[in-house]
């Protein structure tokens, strides 16, 4: 029998660079036995946190960023002098349009920040960081090399390393990096409090990928133009450069009390029906996309739970899986993994006239668990360990 072996992102916050290979390194079991950790992982050679972009921003040598629409700028980068700086995009070698340097303290050296087109960079003395604006180039995501010129990118963060005739493997996050996500929903989505840290696995989560409306509904009759089943919403959703798609909703179809009905329903006015009708429209719209669906975070009303039918965000969670389950679509369910109940909701909830919608800190839990069924999906870019 071929030998398991798995890896697990989160080794990189437990492992910083300093101390990976010293002091803590330990023991991680594998079919047969155990190996160290610090022989499984090693650290990327792509020094580009995407997690640390800032979209539609370019900065000179002078270290003072400005708004465009054709560049978008890095965060700080740790060089050392003497080290020879390459970039890509994912399609080949290729060149950024300004460099930022900064000393050790972070104070721009403008002396040795560039102004020009480059493809390489040489680190000067007493640099010990860079900020570098690239040219928007798609959707592969961007790579900053140190002393290796490569035309893809490797995924920032931990890489797999080849051992015991094992496949070698790029980071878990490998598949997502410069993919863009479609995020359909209601104010949930639209106030985006959890999107941007998924940036941290490479995510294209750019303003214009975000359709989320505040106060609709998944249900309505045909012509509402906010309703999430009907065309006015799905006809707006893009089918070009979508790499994939994640609805959430069903919070505002229990705050204004709408019924269940059968499970079977095609009548857009119950929430049964309003499920049904969306994923036949977003099949057919999307027919070869993976996409998924979540279930709605947990929230009350100031006075509780239970709506004017006589149903709480947790029913509509469960008819959110059913149909999820009956039409084939991935299912994230927030809900059941967020941790937030009736006991400790107005923790993470805001409190702007009921306990609905997530607080930042909410966000990124909101994150983890979205981020959790995107690797499962897909972990290592398509590839497996036989």
């Amino acid at each position: 029998m071929a030998q398991e072996f798995r890896t697990l992102e989160e080794f990189a916050t437990e492992f910083p660079s300093n101390e990976f290979a010293g002091e803590r390194d330990s023991l991680m079991p594998i079919s047969g036995g155990f190996t160290r950790l610090s022989s499984q992982f090693q650290y990327s050679d792509n020094l580009a946190d995407p997690s640390t972009i800032t979209k539609d921003t370019f900065q000179g040598s002078n270290g003072v960023p400005s708004s465009s629409l054709v560049y978008d700028l890095s965060g700080f980068v740790a060089v050392t002098p003497g080290d020879v700086l390459y970039f890509s995009y994912g399609n080949g070698q290729g060149s950024v349009r300004f460099l930022t340097a900064y000393d050790s303290s972070k104070v721009v050296r403008s002396g040795d920040g560039i102004n020009s087109e480059i493809n390489s960079y040489t680190v000067p003395a007493d640099v010990a960081y860079v900020k570098v604006t690239f040219y928007k180039e798609g959707n592969n995501g961007y790579a900053v090399y140190k002393n290796t010129q490569l035309d893809y990118i490797v995924p920032f963060g931990i890489n797999g390393v080849a051992d015991s005739g094992r496949v070698a493997a790029n980071a878990i996050s490998s598949y997502w990096v410069g993919k863009r996500l479609i995020q359909y929903g209601d104010s949930i989505t639209a106030q985006k409090e959890w999107q941007n840290y998924l940036k941290s696995i490479g995510l294209d989560i750019s303003d214009n990928t975000n359709f989320g409306v505040g106060g609709t509904r998944i249900t309505g009759a045909p012509g509402d133009t906010g309703a999430m089943c009907q065309d006015t919403r799905i006809n707006a959703l893009p089918t070009s450069n979508v790499d994939s798609l994640l609805v959430i909703g069903g919070t505002n179809d229990w705050a204004q009390d709408v019924v269940l009905g059968s499970e079977g329903s095609t009548d857009p006015l119950e929430f049964y029906g309003g499920l049904n009708t969306m994923f036949e429209k977003l099949t057919t719209k999307y027919p070869s996309m993976t996409y998924f669906t979540g279930t709605p975070p947990y929230g009350e009303f100031t006075g509780g739970a239970v709506n004017g039918v006589g149903l709480t965000l947790v029913d509509y969670a469960e008819a959110m899986r059913v149909a999820a389950r009956k039409w084939g679509i991935p299912l994230i369910d927030i809900q059941a993994n967020e941790g937030v109940n009736s006991i400790n909701v107005q923790t993470w909830r805001k409190n702007d006239g009921s306990w609905i919608h997530p607080t930042a800190e909410a966000g990124e839990r909101i994150a983890r668990i979205v981020t959790s069924k995107l690797y499962e999906m897909y972990p290592l870019d398509n590839r497996r360990y036989y």
